[in-house]
C-alpha cells in the first residue's frame, strides 16, 4: 500500500508543461532555442499568455481545442502566441462604455 502513495506523490511533484513534450515545464523556459525564437518571432510560450491573462493554462488549452481565444501557433508540439494576435485578440474582446464628454 505504501508503494502506490510514493507512486501518486511522485506523479503529482513532476510538474510537466502544457504543450504534450513531457518535459519539465522549468526546461522549457531555460532551452536557448525556444527563447531565440520567442524573441525573434515575438511569440508567447501558453504559460506566458496564461500569466498575461490571469487563467490557467489548462484553459488555454480547453480554448485551443473549441476554437476560441487567441490565434495559436504550433512547432512541433509546443504551443506559441505571436504578439500580434494575442493583441487583436485583446482589441476584439474590448467592452465599449457610455462616456460623458
Amino acid at each position: 500500500m505504501s508503494n502506490r502513495a510514493d507512486c501518486t506523490t511522485e506523479e503529482s511533484d513532476s510538474a510537466t508543461d502544457m504543450t504534450g513534450i513531457g518535459e519539465p515545464a522549468g526546461d522549457l523556459l531555460d532551452n536557448p532555442r525556444r527563447e531565440h525564437l520567442r524573441d525573434v518571432f515575438q511569440l508567447l510560450s501558453a504559460a506566458d499568455l496564461a500569466a498575461l491573462i490571469g487563467v490557467d493554462e489548462r484553459t488555454l488549452t480547453v480554448w485551443r481545442s473549441q476554437k476560441r481565444g487567441p490565434d495559436f501557433v504550433k512547432l512541433g508540439r509546443a504551443v506559441f502566441y505571436r504578439q500580434a494576435d494575442v493583441d487583436e485578440w485583446i482589441k476584439l474582446n474590448v467592452t465599449p462604455t457610455d462616456r460623458v464628454a
